[in-house]
């Protein structure tokens, strides 16, 4: 009774400034959350109605006239297998080497002793505003033998600047006296890194295990640049090859062809999406402490 007492005195204590900006934002966030889980629901919606029932379909979120032919239909294409296999695959592996050359990068850069650390840090810096360009890219990857290899979907975008920054700020927020207390114990800076620094670090590591995964994922440039080989393609890609045959499609006046192309697009729509919305409740805890702690120190 006093803790429900001593809370109401504090509620009531609050002031309208405090108030008001809580009740702004609470209505941001709502606005927010609306605008951006609306169309998702919607495309779920038309991939689960009939083509017949589209004709005049009202902007509603609510199936109409339940089915799930459209995605019978996406996984009758033998390219969407291919696709699907293709980018867990390329994301899986490309994940893996992405977080370990980031942490072997931004754990040296973290530690005051690395001679030039600051210099070598701006060098890095500078790559998020220059490059080299589009033609010179393609022409090293082709001088690689990369062209038409899946190397050409991972080695070319291994290591992302923002995101060796924020593992670097964080690994620069754990107390010395750690590494300290296990190098008087004859641990080198290698096995400091992987026994000790990367058990404790599980908040950035996942951070930049979901960056790298949904990059991975919803990359398709590299493929449209590098592969032209269908075997190879990612499900970004064929997504996109879909929905550009099924515009030049829609030029047709036959109505129930260009229901069905707008059954076919948001079923493999979702089909591409609903991977990683399952993944990211189990890295939600992790990812948001994460963030806060890279993002503060530097």
């Amino acid at each position: 009774m006093r803790e429900l007492t001593a809370n109401s005195k504090s509620f009531l204590k609050r002031s309208f400034g405090s108030w008001t900006f809580d009740t702004i934002n609470t209505v941001i966030l709502i606005f927010l959350a609306i605008v951006t889980v609306y169309p998702f629901l919607r495309v779920l919606a038309v991939s689960l109605s009939s083509s017949f029932a589209l004709t005049g379909y009202p902007l509603s979120i609510i199936p109409k006239n339940f089915t799930i032919a459209s995605y019978i239909i996406a996984f009758k294409n033998p390219m969407i297998y291919t696709g699907f296999t293709n980018s867990i695959v390329i994301t899986f592996i490309g994940t893996i080497f992405d977080t370990l050359l980031t942490v072997m990068l931004a754990y040296p850069l973290s530690k005051k002793r690395l001679p030039h650390r600051n210099m070598v840090t701006i060098f890095f810096v500078a790559t998020m505003f220059f490059s080299a360009g589009l033609i010179p890219t393609y022409l090293n990857v082709k001088s690689l033998g990369l062209i038409n290899t899946y190397g050409a979907l991972i080695f070319p975008r291994m290591i992302n600047t923002f995101n060796m920054l924020i593992c670097r700020n964080f690994f620069m927020s754990i107390s010395p006296e750690i590494e300290e207390s296990a190098s008087v114990d004859g641990a080198n800076d290698i096995t400091v890194l992987y026994k000790l620094i990367i058990p404790i670090s599980k908040p950035i590591i996942v951070t930049l295990i979901l960056w790298y995964g949904v990059a991975r994922w919803n990359s398709y440039f590299d493929c449209l640049l590098y592969v032209s080989d269908s075997k190879k393609f990612l499900l970004s890609v064929v997504l996109r090859d879909i929905i550009t045959k099924g515009t030049n499609e829609r030029l047709s006046s036959d109505r129930i062809s260009v229901n069905n192309f707008e059954l076919a697009k948001t079923s493999v729509i979702i089909i591409s999406t609903v991977p990683i919305l399952l993944v990211y409740p189990f890295l939600q805890k992790y990812f948001v402490q994460g963030i806060m702690v890279g993002s503060l120190k530097g």
